[in-house]
């Protein structure tokens, strides 16, 4: 362990030494910078800052070493005491959103269904707030979990979510409008996909045709399209069928 943080730390340093000279960044522009960092840690932003900037380039090293579907990012909203559901998703009264239908299959890479497996799904509400974190929204609301049948196959109801501003008032937003970039996700819905004796998996889905989905101000084109789904829609509903391979495990 001792090694491993050295090593990191050390390259880290080095690579920040050198765009610093690369740069000729000069004593007033650091000490912006430092200021910078600091009212970013008061305004308790580091986390938004890190993935907004760093957390694609980890998820990129994980689709380097697994098959399977392409990780994406988990976001700073995943909560992991959501509740089992059956076939819906529960959603809030208060908002009208269009009906969406999410089904698919889990299976290993050789194709073979995953049965039990099981998949947390978390998505904004229609004007874009998540449970549990804005609004003393319950925890219960637009998010859950659900199994797979013997096939591997799910199927759960739900409400299609929105595009929506990461916060754009404290130092990340600012930052973000300086570098002449902007603070809006496309919509799409969460994955956090677990089986026995396989990798996990945290993935996004997007909607084809959807806002902002080759522009996201967190990672730009969206896992390089990889996962957009089709558009689709049955009897008024939006289908989004989205199938989940997972990798073996270590």
């Amino acid at each position: 362990m001792k090694d491993r943080v050295h090593d990191v730390v050390t390259a880290v340093i080095e690579s920040v030494r050198q765009a610093l000279t690369e740069k000729q960044v000069t004593l007033e522009e650091y000490r912006a910078a430092v200021n910078f960092l600091n009212e970013t840690a008061a305004a308790g932003e580091l986390p938004l800052l890190s993935d907004v900037y760093f957390n694609i380039t980890i998820v990129e090293n994980e689709n380097a070493q697994h098959q399977g579907t392409r990780a994406d990012l988990e976001g700073p909203y995943y909560l992991p005491n959501a509740p089992f559901l059956e076939d819906e998703i529960k959603t809030m009264e208060a908002f009208e959103g269009e009906a969406m239908l999410i089904q698919g299959r889990v299976t290993d890479t050789a194709g073979a269904p995953l049965a039990g497996a099981v998949l947390d799904i978390w998505q904004s509400t229609p004007d874009g707030k998540y449970s549990g974190i804005h609004d003393n929204i319950p925890v219960e609301y637009y998010r859950g979990k659900v199994r797979t049948d013997s096939e591997g196959r799910y199927r759960i109801k739900s409400t299609v979510p929105v595009p929506y501003e990461i916060p754009n008032k404290g130092p990340t937003g600012k930052l973000l409008q300086m570098m002449g970039s902007h603070t809006w996700r496309p919509a799409h819905i969460h994955f956090k996909a677990m089986a026995d004796g396989h990798h996990p998996l945290t993935m996004q889905a997007y909607f084809e045709g959807g806002e902002w989905v080759n522009d996201d101000c967190c990672s730009g084109k969206c896992n390089e399209g990889q996962n957009i789904i089709p558009k689709k829609y049955e009897g008024g509903t939006r289908v989004m069928d989205i199938d989940i391979v997972l990798d073996k495990a270590a």
